[in-house]
């Protein structure tokens, strides 16, 4: 396989992944969840988040399991 065509597939796999951690812009972004009512659902105990002095991060596989929890049928 030619080089160029290696690292055409490196940098598609690397804009294909997804990140572990989500800061609150890119949940807005990714889940259309916006800032203001992710403060809400954290007051309210209902979104889990991570805090590292005034940064908040939120555990993909956390947001997954809590969507997947609340699964109705």
């Amino acid at each position: 396989m030619p080089q160029d065509q290696i690292e055409l597939l490196i940098n598609t796999v690397k804009q294909n992944l997804k990140p572990d951690w989500l800061s609150p812009a890119q949940l807005e972004k990714e889940w259309e969840i916006s800032t203001k009512t992710q403060a809400n659902l954290r007051s309210q105990g209902k979104l889990p988040y991570h805090r590292i002095g005034n940064v908040v991060r939120y555990k993909r596989s956390e947001l997954e399991d809590l969507l997947e929890s609340a699964k109705v049928c």
